[in-house]
């Protein structure tokens, strides 16, 4: 069958998952480290930018689409502009195209300037207004993560705004400033790993390189911008005929992993 969107309720999660720790996946008692990739896909690229205006579909064309998995971050507030895009992608999905809101949300903006004080403008917090923007647009499109949240020359999100996108991103965000793991409100907040380049031989062992940089947390997260699935299935391919310890995995399935690794910490 379609995926619509991919999204597993908590009671999905559970029976999937129970209560076993994340150390079972690897099958042999042996620890591994737990690889999502995330695909921008975000609308500077899909639609407004005119030098590009076939970029989206050559990558879902790609032969290689169903045979890895794949988060596709689409802002979904593009609805508003080409619905039948939105419909036809996940009328055309595949199981293993999962849907994921990208920077930073339904639309862009840097959320720590949401929080006051507010140094430039001096109005008011925006954080309940941004929660209450994009809760029917998650609803809407099926979605429950945001693969990334760009905080750049912003302040980090405080309590307030974490609190906020576990409204409506219950299932996991990945900000830029933040601890490397945590919780809020059962949330899985995972700071954003680098950004790989290149070509898939060259991507792969920026991957390898930096399986390292934190042993004792087990869980990675690397973005490519503009990709196509044979580009992610050659990066998978070689980084596994190179590190026997990794499980590269759907981002339902990392994301809770990564609930139940912080839940049993």
């Amino acid at each position: 069958g379609k995926t619509v969107s991919s999204v597993l309720t908590q009671d999905i999660m559970e029976e999937n998952f129970g209560r076993a720790s994340y150390h079972n996946l690897g099958g042999d008692g042996t620890n591994k480290n737990f690889v999502v990739e995330n695909s921008d896909n975000e609308e500077d690229e899909e639609i407004d930018d005119c030098a590009k205006p076939l970029v989206m579909p050559s990558l879902w064309e790609d032969s290689s689409r169903g045979k890895v998995p794949m988060m596709w971050c689409i802002n979904p507030n593009l609805c508003r502009r080409a619905p039948m895009v939105m419909d036809y992608l996940r009328s055309t999905a595949t199981d293993a195209d999962y849907f994921a809101a990208g920077d930073n949300g339904a639309g862009y903006l840097n959320p720590g300037m949401l929080e006051e004080p507010r140094p430039i403008s001096g109005i008011p917090s925006g954080v309940d207004a941004w929660a209450e923007h994009n809760i029917p647009y998650y609803k809407q499109w099926g979605l429950s993560i945001t693969g990334f949240v760009i905080d750049g020359f912003a302040p980090a999100m405080g309590e307030a705004c974490m609190k906020a996108y576990a409204r409506f991103s219950p299932n996991g965000i990945v900000p830029q400033k933040c601890e490397l793991g945590s919780l809020v409100d059962g949330m899985p907040v995972l700071r954003s790993g680098p950004d790989v380049y290149g070509s898939a031989s060259d991507a792969a062992p920026s991957v390898c390189n930096n399986l390292d940089t934190h042993p004792d947390f087990p869980f990675y997260w690397f973005r490519a911008i503009l990709q196509s699935p044979s580009w992610y299935a050659g990066v998978k391919r070689t980084v596994e005929s190179r590190r026997s310890d990794v499980v590269w995995l759907d981002a339902p399935s990392f994301f809770e992993l990564l609930r139940i690794y912080l839940n049993e910490k």
